[in-house]
């Protein structure tokens, strides 16, 4: 059972994280545990980040001693020494794959940990939030570039005002859509909010990016069809899916043969925008 209101007292504890552990729960699978030692162990560490998320504090020894504190003093450990043993194994093995990196890794997001404390700490509100691998790369990548806009001021420093100028930038001289601008106003409200611990204050006034009016270029049937007969195998069946059932690249690369149903003609998106599942025809 995971605490029902994880909120807990405000406590100093470091705002950087000791590790980011995004696979945990396939290392502790494939531990080789028993298998209530194993749900005890998921009970635990999976309560003990949400405590971390709820509380704004960061994976680190002191907010794990924090929530086993409140877990007993609730009473919500069943086994508390289980729980401890469970907590004890994810910095071990999370300390152990900071450093080697986890063998195997299918994709960056497992072993891209960050360059700075803040991306650190950006990332571990992400992960923690369950934010897609795609958003998390769209929302490093606009911090960053905030950071560089910044020209040598300290991240933590800056203010609301500066938040307005580079909104104001990106539409003067960059010439962005609406919605790249909006963008950019939500990856640097989660950067100022969980990452820096501050509130990004009024940010509105900033100029706003002008709404284009353009007609779709897209190509006809007969030209779709000569394209594909220039294509062959893979590449031609890939192409034929996602024309013929408008998936995403990301989506097309994911899909595995179980999610295409061929008696309904239907296939099972996993994960798709916005982290959805659907299915399409």
């Amino acid at each position: 059972m995971q605490p029902s209101n994880p909120k807990a007292e405000a406590v100093p504890f470091p705002k950087v994280p000791e590790f980011i552990f995004a696979n945990w729960r396939e290392e502790l699978n494939q531990a080789g545990l028993a298998e209530k030692v194993r749900a005890g162990y998921t009970v635990a560490i999976s309560g003990y980040l949400d405590y971390c998320l709820h509380n704004g504090v960061s994976v680190a020894l002191e907010s794990a001693r924090a929530y086993m504190g409140d877990a007993q003093r609730r009473q919500l450990a069943r086994d508390p020494e289980l729980w401890k043993e469970g907590l004890n194994w994810f910095f071990r093995a999370g300390r152990r794959m900071s450093r080697q990196g986890p063998p195997g890794t299918p994709s960056r997001a497992m072993a891209d940990s960050g360059r700075t404390d803040w991306e650190r700490r950006m990332i571990e509100r992400l992960r923690l939030g369950h934010y897609s691998w795609r958003t998390e790369q769209t929302y490093r990548e606009w911090a960053w570039r905030f950071h560089l806009f910044l020209k040598g001021k300290e991240l933590e420093t800056a203010s609301s005002q500066d938040v307005k100028g580079f909104l104001t930038e990106l539409a003067v001289k960059g010439r962005v859509s609406v919605a790249t601008q909006q963008q950019a106003l939500n990856a640097l409200v989660f950067l100022f909010r969980e990452a820096l611990g501050a509130d990004p204050g009024d940010v509105s006034g900033y100029e706003p990016a002008r709404r284009g009016r353009r007609m779709p270029t897209v190509l006809t049937r007969q030209e779709c069809q000569r394209l594909f007969r220039e294509l062959e195998g893979a590449t031609r069946l890939m192409a034929e899916l996602m024309y013929g059932s408008g998936l995403r690249l990301t989506e097309l690369l994911r899909l595995r043969i179980k999610d295409v149903d061929l008696d309904r003609l239907q296939v099972l998106v996993r994960a798709g925008k916005g982290d959805k599942d659907r299915v399409t025809v």
